[in-house]
Order: structure tokens, then C-alpha cells, then sequence
């Protein structure tokens, strides 16, 4: 990869810039996944919207599951195992 790089950082071809650009994230994320050091949460988790609160998830499934229901505020909070007032600040 380091080659690569190293041709492309001196070649004048066409798509010379993309070739780069497309080498740098390579090394990125084979760096990061080599040395990061992940750690699982209990509480967020990653989604197609990127990442979002997994207490939050719960009190928006709660809501689907009976939009033809009144439901109030503390029985939201507590799907999302918060009291209403932290929930109110974390949704």
C-alpha cells in the first residue's frame, strides 16, 4: 500500500487525486482497526443514522407499538428505564 502511495504521490496520471485519497483512507482504517481500542456501550449503539441512545430507541419502539394508545410521560420515561425528567432531556 505504501508503494502505491508512494507511485501515485509522483505520477501526473488521470485520477492521480481519487488513487490517493482512496490509499489514505485504506491505511486510516486499517490503522485504526489495528490500534483503536474499542469498547461496547450499554447504552448507545451505532445505526444507519449513525449513533444513537438505546433508551431512546426503547421509548420510540414503546410509542409505535401503541400509537393508538395515550401514553404518558412517566410510562415512556420508564421504557427507556430513566425517570421523566432525564428522559425529557436526553430525547
Amino acid at each position: 500500500m505504501a508503494r502505491t502511495l508512494a507511485a501515485e504521490l509522483v505520477d501526473e496520471g488521470v485520477g492521480r487525486d481519487i488513487v490517493i485519497m482512496a490509499s489514505i483512507e485504506q491505511i486510516t482504517v486499517l490503522l485504526l482497526g489495528h490500534y483503536s481500542n474499542m469498547r461496547l456501550s450499554n447504552e448507545l449503539e451505532l445505526s444507519r443514522v449513525g449513533l444513537i441512545d438505546r433508551r431512546i430507541r426503547r421509548a420510540v419502539e414503546l410509542m409505535h407499538a401503541q400509537l393508538n394508545q395515550e401514553l404518558s410521560l412517566n410510562e415512556i420515561a420508564a421504557a427507556s428505564y430513566l425517570s421523566p425528567f432525564p428522559f425529557r432531556t436526553t430525547f
